[in-house]
């Protein structure tokens, strides 16, 4: 999915609630290379859902938020993007199909690829 996004145009950003530990082994992570940015919460001293690292997201990466879409697998995380001004979807579930169909509805460009 994120290979799809990135080769469709989007630029794709990292946040995460993880520790310093993450810079170690995030050469390890799937498709980490499609990333234009990552941001973790130990490096900025506030974790999501805090409205300070999403404005930090903002302001590290030259984000706007209202051309923005957060996507997190815990529901107070997203509500904290939206309090921030950027919409979101909560990917708890798993359901690529369900995401895929979300960002067509809110960019107005249909993703290729498996649902």
């Amino acid at each position: 999915m994120v290979r799809e996004l990135k080769e469709a145009g989007y630029r794709i950003y990292l946040c995460s609630n993880a520790s310093l530990r993450l810079r170690v082994y995030e050469h390890r992570i799937p498709g980490i290379g499609y990333f234009d940015g990552t941001l973790v919460s130990a490096e900025e001293h506030c974790i999501k859902p805090e409205p300070a690292i999403y404005r930090r997201l903002f302001e590290k990466f030259g984000i706007r938020p209202e051309e923005s879409f957060f996507i997190d697998d815990v529901q107070a995380n997203i509500d904290g993007a939206r309090a921030c001004g950027m919409d979101g979807y909560c990917f708890a579930d798993g359901d690529v199909g369900w995401l895929k169909k979300r960002l067509e509805e809110v960019t107005g460009r249909k993703l290729t690829g498996p649902q």
